[in-house]
């Protein structure tokens, strides 16, 4: 009857392993279009009786990748893009079987250059712009060096006001437009782009690339921050520095007219009208690319992407004209294109949008029709069949030994709790390795396939551990030991998880160094990455930034802390402890977002009104000082709190014998108490540092992203960890050393935190001799 009982459980639970068929469009790409596919996608769920697509960033090269990983449930519908696509997603889409794909130009968005709205009005040019954020401008027929400081130097129309210009990032959505319509042109029109080329060596088409990455190579100094996040954080910048101007989307900026000032480029204004005419020279198309094949696989999805483009949406007094996006006078040809089924030429045999089904992405997939290897379903249900057969095994495992202890035959070794959780253990483990193998195999994807493959070994396991329930089987040992083999288990995923982060970090910076030079990443002092190539990748600016502004977070939080821990652990009161250490505990709580924020928008500009402009060290709000302040405050709490309950573990024995011979309070903690405490405070100092090294956020929004070396603590650098992620987001190249240097600089960083706990132990253990 139980064995009855577990089929009929098992049979149960298999029924949910029937197909599924995906029903929301999936999305991603581009961060410039994603607010308008955010939209759309939202007023397309309400209005057309479709669920709400899923609409994703990750930026437009990252989109298009994705989009080519080729066809089925499993793989994107649409990209959002920015730029167009590159005969590289086409050829990877090509080598994964993707044949086809639509190019829907959606309209239009412009840059536009702005300062805060009190300030005064500038008129650029491409030409003005390069000259004053380029790394080499042209003077007497040679190139130099830009020293250029203000913009006045640059042109005498121009605000007498020091040179800060926060752009796009180089893998920014924006950056594209950015280096072609400006600084290429730009370049070109100052001259300099035939300097550079006469400069170069090799055949006319390597002086012309050459010349090219030139025109693109940018100012080191701090004048020119690249900014790797959203427009948001140029905003916050702008907002933070009376001289800085920004980059923004148009669309971002009519939203915050109240908060900035635009600048004319060529003499026109960027608006709606100029960009729809073409005449404001810095604006693109915007677009997404879809697989028509999935307009039979995917419900809805032809639908949206004429519902896109309908003149409700992105037509002109559409949806999204609200919202910044320059109509498309094309915009009915481009609808057309899309019922017509028109595709793009991608070098294959297919013109046309196929009407049928797409082929299923690989054998399995066909056979079981399921959503492929990265739907989690399968997985899911079989888990959750295998909790309820666990289940369902521990109460009749426990049941029966109740039963037979009951009738009294002989004594149990081991109460019914123990036998239920022997049978329970030999259900799962045979199921859970049932499940290992079906995902080793290959991608099935059945539901149905994932729980047979979990539900039949869990069976035969918990019928011959139901089977062995006796008297003499001594169900606690055996329980005990896997309870055992599970804890020494889970003890050894530390060390584990550091062996696996150090192993990943040097395979990837392997690849790197075998890419770029390893001389050339340790000893250069020049950190300049362009994913164009011609990039220098020297780490020596951004250790230097890293230790600077860790540096002064320190002598910031290890005094404040080291004091207000003394203080409170050997002069305060009870009264006075309970409320002043949870408020000191408190800091350490606070978002490091939330600090940023205060970095960027109290202490940076206090710093620079106070101290900097009058000493005449800077006039950056953006700087190592106002970082180290603020992280400093941050890991206060780090110091404090540890080192007051180390003092307070300090035997009181010691304080009696010192305070009995006559030593005086203060005299008993710097003689007595201190050197007994000091091996945990070094660890306290120790894990601050690691703290402050380790940071990103405050260093992001407080010390600006100038990789730079400098003795002035209130210029604007940076540190590893900002470039880390850098260098991982948006638009990457996993084949790059742009990219891969991450890897590099994070095994560095790794390497010198762990030198520092070496360091650190080794004064611990010489200290801790003395009092042991």
């Amino acid at each position: 009857m139980t064995l009855r009982c577990l089929a009929l459980i098992a049979a149960a639970l298999l029924l949910p392993g029937a197909t599924f068929a995906r029903d929301q469009i999936q999305i991603a790409g581009s961060s410039t279009v994603l607010p308008y596919a955010t939209i759309v996608a939202e007023a397309f769920g309400e209005n057309r009786g479709f669920p709400t697509p899923v609409v994703e960033g990750g930026g437009s090269g990252a989109g298009r990748k994705k989009l080519c990983e080729g066809q089925g449930e499993a793989t994107l519908d649409i990209a959002n893009s920015s730029s167009p696509i590159k005969p590289s997603d086409i050829e990877l889409c090509r080598a994964n079987g993707v044949t086809a794909l639509m190019e829907v130009r959606i309209g239009y968005d412009g840059i536009v250059f702005a300062s805060r709205r009190e300030g005064p009005e500038f008129a650029l040019t491409p030409e003005l712009i390069w000259r004053a954020l380029a790394a080499q401008v042209p003077q007497g027929g040679a190139l130099v060096a830009n020293r250029v400081s203000r913009w006045s130097e640059i042109d005498p129309g121009l605000p007498d006001q020091p040179i800060t210009a926060f752009i796009p990032g180089t893998k920014h959505g924006s950056r594209e437009v950015f280096d072609q319509k400006v600084l290429e042109t730009g370049c070109a029109a100052a001259g300099a782009e035939a300097l550079f080329a006469a400069a170069a060596t090799g055949s006319e088409d390597e002086k012309e690339q050459a010349a090219q990455k030139a025109c693109l190579m940018l100012r080191a100094d701090g004048r020119s921050v690249d900014i790797d996040g959203d427009y948001a954080e140029t905003l916050a910048r702008v907002a933070a520095n009376p001289d800085a101007l920004g980059v923004f989307g148009l669309s971002f900026y009519e939203n915050n007219a109240d908060k900035l000032r635009v600048a004319t480029v060529g003499g026109i204004a960027p608006t709606v009208e100029t960009i729809a005419k073409g005449e404001y020279p810095v604006s693109r198309p915007l677009f997404f690319y879809v697989k028509p094949a999935h307009f039979d696989l995917v419900p809805g999805l032809r639908d949206y992407v004429l519902y896109f483009l309908s003149d409700e949406i992105a037509g002109p007094g559409g949806l999204l004209s609200g919202y910044g996006l320059v109509p498309d006078p094309e915009l009915a040809a481009s609808r057309a294109a899309v019922e017509a089924g028109q595709v793009l030429d991608m070098g294959g045999e297919a013109a046309q949008a196929p009407a049928a089904a797409p082929e299923p992405a690989n054998a399995a997939s066909e056979a079981t029709g399921s959503a492929g290897t990265t739907d989690g379903r399968p997985v899911l249900i079989a888990l959750l069949a295998l909790a309820a057969l666990g289940l369902a095994a521990f109460l009749f495992g426990r049941q029966r030994a109740a039963r037979l202890r009951a009738a009294g035959t002989a004594i149990f070794h081991s109460v019914p709790a123990y036998h239920g959780a022997l049978v329970l253990l030999s259900t799962v483990l045979p199921g859970a390795l049932g499940l290992l193998a079906w995902g080793g195999a290959g991608p099935h994807g059945s539901p149905a396939l994932a729980a047979t493959a979990t539900l039949l070994p869990g069976l035969a396991g918990g019928a011959y551990g139901y089977g062995r329930i006796s008297p003499d089987l001594r169900a606690r040992t055996a329980v005990e030991r896997v309870v055992m083999a599970a804890l020494i288990g889970c003890s050894l995923i530390a060390v584990l998880t550091t062996a696996g982060i150090f192993a990943s970090l040097v395979v990837e910076a392997g690849h790197f160094f075998r890419l770029y030079p390893a001389a050339d990443f340790f000893f250069s002092t020049t950190w300049n990455p362009q994913f164009r190539g011609g990039s220098s990748l020297g780490i020596w600016p951004l250790i230097w930034g890293t230790f600077y502004v860790s540096l002064i977070a320190l002598l910031v939080a290890v005094p404040v802390g080291l004091m207000s821990a003394i203080y409170l652990a050997e002069y305060a009161s009870k009264r006075t402890r309970a409320w002043v250490k949870p408020a000191i505990e408190i800091l350490a709580g606070i978002p490091t977002i939330v600090y940023g924020l205060f970095a960027l928008i109290t202490v940076g500009p206090l710093l620079r009104d106070w101290f900097a402009q009058p000493l005449g060290l800077g006039s950056s709000s953006s700087s190592v000082m106002t970082a180290g302040l603020v992280m400093g405050i941050m890991v206060i709490p780090f110091v404090s709190s540890l080192s007051d309950d180390i003092i307070n573990a300090v035997p009181q024995s010691l304080r009696d014998g010192s305070l009995g011979l006559g030593a005086t309070r203060s005299e008993t903690v710097r003689q007595v108490v201190l050197p007994a405490a000091l091996p945990g405070i070094v660890g306290a100092i120790l894990l601050a540092a690691s703290r402050a090294i380790g940071e990103t956020m405050i260093v992001v929004m407080g010390a600006g992203a100038a990789a730079k070396l400098s003795l002035n603590p209130f210029e604007a650098m940076t540190t590893v960890t900002v470039k880390i992620v850098s260098q991982l987001t948006g638009d990457t190249e996993f084949a790059s050393p742009e990219t891969l240097v991450a890897f590099a600089l994070g095994l560095t960083l790794f390497l010198v935190t762990l030198g520092l706990n070496v360091l650190a132990l080794v004064i611990v253990r010489k200290y801790r001799e003395q009092y042991e």
